[in-house]
């Protein structure tokens, strides 16, 4: 469980930094 909140957490990072590189605030 632990692992898959682990795997969750790097999803959401990755797409936030998508974004940030996309968009740039």
């Amino acid at each position: 469980m632990l692992n898959e909140g682990l795997d969750l957490s790097l999803k959401v990072a990755r797409h936030l930094s998508i974004i940030n590189v996309s968009a740039p605030t």
